[in-house]
């Protein structure tokens, strides 16, 4: 299948959900961050991109989209952050389906830690792909910031690429027939990795890849293509609830298939 360039809209998509609203790096430093405690530092929002900047250029790795590097949503109350850049990195062999993506999130209510993860986007339907942490988040302590979280965790991000890129080569040449692949959808559902009222949608999806039929999902009649057909749906869906899914589907195939990610 061709490599298809994604657009800045067809970026956009992957993190867009209800009571989220797109933010600027301008629009992160004129939010405001509450006062630190005795026992809790906030970390400012805008000083997560920044520190993900900063790493990447340290490591002489490059961003996709130098003149576009992040795709960020903030909550309406601006109170949770989450974002996700494309990168390069140099020796990780990535094909032409995929970008390395790195997602990250914060909160300034203590709802959730400070956190990066690693995962892809396919350039085939541009859903995003966030894989589980790599790193030990950043609980609400006082003075651990993004640089020293995510420098630990970016330390680890070229070998969990690799991982993921031969994790998502073996699930293309694994074949399924119709009845077992609207079987796995079923069992995403049944394992919260694929919202109910998406199963109808992921289903046509699979189905019409299965009749070579359906040009966002790739490699129809294998594990790949229903693996697609629910990832396909977490467009619809928040970054942060992307990650929750993904996380669940991954290990749901890990346990189907026998193919261990981690």
């Amino acid at each position: 299948m061709e490599n298809q360039v994604a657009t800045k809209e067809a970026r956009a998509t992957t993190i867009k959900g209800s009571g989220v609203k797109p933010a600027t790096l301008e629009e992160l430093m004129a939010m405001s961050t509450p006062e630190p405690s005795k026992t809790w530092t906030p970390v400012a929002h805008v000083a997560v991109p920044e520190a993900v900047e900063r790493l990447v250029a340290d490591r002489k790795w490059s961003f996709v989209d130098p003149d576009n590097k992040f795709d960020i949503v903030v909550t309406q109350d601006e109170v949770k952050m989450f974002g996700v850049t494309k990168v390069i990195i140099p020796g990780v062999e990535v094909d032409h389906e995929f970008q390395m993506a790195i997602g990250f999130r914060n909160s300034h209510d203590k709802s959730i830690a400070l956190r990066v993860s690693v995962g892809v986007e396919v350039m085939v339907c541009y859903n995003m792909i966030i894989t589980g942490d790599i790193q030990v988040r950043r609980e609400h302590t006082l003075n651990i910031g993004p640089l020293e979280t995510f420098g630990r965790a970016f330390d680890l991000i070229p070998d969990a690429a690799s991982r993921l890129t031969r994790w998502f080569g073996d699930l293309r040449n694994v074949r399924i027939s119709e009845a077992e692949g609207v079987a796995m959808l079923a069992d995403a559902v049944e394992a919260d990795a694929l919202p109910i009222v998406d199963f109808m949608a992921a289903r046509d999806s699979f189905l019409t890849a299965y009749a070579n039929a359906n040009p966002l999902v790739a490699h129809g009649g294998t594990v790949w293509s229903a693996y697609q057909a629910v990832t396909e749906q977490f467009k619809k869906h928040s970054l942060y609830r992307t990650q929750a899914y993904s996380t669940k589907l991954n290990a749901l195939v890990d346990n189907k298939f026998g193919f261990m990610l981690n």
